[in-house]
């Protein structure tokens, strides 16, 4: 049996119209499913600024009508041999009044406005050109992008990416989508069908930022995940820290016993990546190996064969 997250916006203390009341309680159940299943969040704003606030709002939907948007990539790289085998694309805002916006300062706010899905289709769209504009350079890499809590529970989710991939024509084997462990936990039972009709359909499924979001191991080998993505707040100092280096470890074999490929995020020092090698750890991905870039920059990387 599911259990349903609520959001509760209150009139007239949050807002005195209908419009405002739903995208509170709106806001606020998301909230409400970060934080587990069964759960209820109450609106409380959130303190900024109601002058910025608005301003990025009415900023925010414009970018959306204009799609200012800009992917970079981040390699993904196999750490004994450090060949790039693939890529995670990650949103970037073009503000014009702004410069280049990182995606922690606008995404959530996409998700409160409901704005969220477009961006994501804007995305799954350019991922699958710039998939085309690299086969036709020779240029072989998988894919990966992330969806966020409420493009995972979109009905229309696996028609929406198939649909454009296949108008791409695009092997979906070739295209990695991530969920994040909290995401997934929120209501692990519809998330598991999600993720199975994804897979179903040649999807490789990652759980990212690993070792964050409390999952058990019952709901975790139920789930059809190909990749998981051990947080960097672990890897970091991974080769110093006792604690980590322990937890780190085990990670990895988790991962390999459920038949899933350990990646490590946040790779920064040759130390980190020294010990992830020897504990046999397969992918990974941080500064050291690569930081976001244009796509004619990772074109350029693997034409070096770096």
């Amino acid at each position: 049996m599911n259990a349903a997250s609520v959001g509760v916006s209150l009139c007239p203390r949050d807002a005195d119209d209908a419009t405002s009341l739903l995208r509170n309680a709106d806001a606020a159940m998301y909230q409400a499913k970060r934080s587990g299943p069964g759960t209820y969040v109450i609106f409380v704003p959130d303190g900024s600024n109601p002058g910025e606030r608005l301003s990025l709002t009415t900023r925010l939907r414009h970018a959306v009508e204009a799609q200012d948007w800009e992917l970079h990539y981040q390699p993904i790289v196999e750490l004994a041999t450090e060949r790039v085998l693939g890529v995670e694309a990650l949103v970037r805002w073009r503000d014009p009044n702004g410069g280049l916006v990182p995606p922690g300062e606008f995404i959530p706010l996409a998700e409160e406005l409901g704005l969220i899905e477009a961006i994501g289709d804007w995305v799954t769209d350019e991922l699958a050109r710039q998939s085309v504009a690299w086969r036709a350079q020779g240029i072989q890499l998988d894919m990966s992008v992330n969806l966020s809590p409420r493009e995972l529970w979109s009905a229309q989710l696996p028609e929406r990416i198939l649909g454009k991939l296949k108008a791409a024509h695009v092997d979906p084997k070739s295209v990695t989508v991530e969920v994040t462990e909290s995401t997934a936990m929120a209501d692990p039972e519809r998330t598991q069908r999600i993720l199975n009709e994804l897979h179903a359909w040649g999807l490789t499924i990652a759980l990212d930022d690993f070792g964050t979001g409390y999952s058990s191991l019952s709901r975790l080998k139920h789930l059809p995940v190909d990749v998981l993505k051990i947080d960097r707040s672990f890897v970091r100092h991974v080769d110093e820290d006792r604690d980590n280096a322990s937890m780190v470890a085990a990670m990895v074999e988790l991962a390999r016993n459920l038949g899933m490929t350990p990646l490590a995020e946040g790779i920064e020092t040759p130390g980190e990546l020294a010990f992830l090698v020897e504990h046999g750890c397969t992918l990974g991905q941080g500064f050291l190996l690569g930081r976001p870039v244009c796509a004619d920059e990772i074109a350029e990387r693997v034409a070096r064969g770096a």
